[in-house]
């Protein structure tokens, strides 16, 4: 009779699966604790950075940019004289960026009448530049100033799975905070 030493091919791969699924657990479930907060820390921080990368470029460029959202993407969009119209920019970073999944984006500007005094100049330069039809004009919800100076707003990115959302905040003079609420 023939006694086989060792182990066959099929046990070898079965100790192969459970190991792996164990580590893919022991991975995965640091994520799934956190409830998306790593995620939510990341995007805040992305939008945190790309707000003071728009101020530079402003103020280098003399330029006015805006910042749109519908809630699960925004959009950069630069101010045309000429047409007298907020155009998209498509290339680099500030072209249109897709929130990752369940995640959402909720921008409330805030009141401030020196900021409102320029966007009123900003208005005005825009409707003396053109008579056209405002339909299917886009406008932003954040303006970021050629004196790199930005619009007050309060931004909440939160998202499906967590209790603890973050926000973005300022008061157009100073820098971009990332809060939360613990």
């Amino acid at each position: 009779m023939h006694v086989s030493k060792g182990f066959t091919l099929v046990e070898v791969l079965v100790v192969i699966v459970i190991i792996g699924t164990l580590v893919g657990i022991t991975m995965v479930s640091p994520l799934m604790r956190d409830g998306g907060q790593k995620v939510l820390q990341d995007e805040s921080r992305r939008l945190q950075q790309l707000f003071q990368l728009a101020a530079d470029h402003a103020l280098l460029k003399g330029v006015e940019l805006g910042f749109k959202s519908d809630g699960r993407r925004y959009e950069w969009l630069q101010f045309n004289e000429g047409e007298g119209a907020w155009q998209p920019i498509e290339e680099g970073h500030f072209q249109q960026y897709e929130m990752p999944d369940g995640l959402i984006l909720d921008v409330k500007p805030e009141e401030d009448p020196f900021l409102n005094s320029k966007s009123t100049t900003l208005s005005k330069s825009k409707s003396n530049s053109t008579k056209q039809k405002d339909k299917g004009k886009v406008t932003p919800d954040v303006v970021v100033y050629s004196d790199s100076q930005v619009t007050p707003f309060r931004m909440t990115l939160s998202d499906d799975n967590s209790k603890t959302p973050y926000y973005l905040v300022t008061d157009g003079f100073n820098g971009i905070e990332v809060k939360t609420e613990k």
